[in-house]
């Protein structure tokens, strides 16, 4: 058993600006939260600290901590409220 996943990141709106990209693809220790996760990828970009991040995984809603798994798709998209 390897102690490393493979996951999908799909970006979008604000996120996609600032990562000057519309997804990617890494390989990640196990065991990491959705967060973390994106946290590994998104590395020094300072500009996303400011954001309130909302992610789905593999197409369902997921709290910041659950657990990523080898194969996931992670989309990463900025809050946005209504009225």
């Amino acid at each position: 058993m390897t102690d490393r996943i493979n996951v999908r990141f799909l970006f979008f709106g604000a996120v996609s600006d600032l990562m000057r990209s519309r997804e990617s693809e890494v390989d990640l220790a196990l065991g990491l939260s959705v967060k973390e996760a994106f946290e590994v990828l998104a590395g020094s970009k300072g500009e996303l600290s400011g954001l309130k991040l909302r992610y789905a995984i593999n197409q369902e809603f997921a709290d910041d901590n659950e657990v990523v798994v080898d194969g996931d798709v992670i989309a990463v998209f900025t809050a946005v409220s209504g009225g």
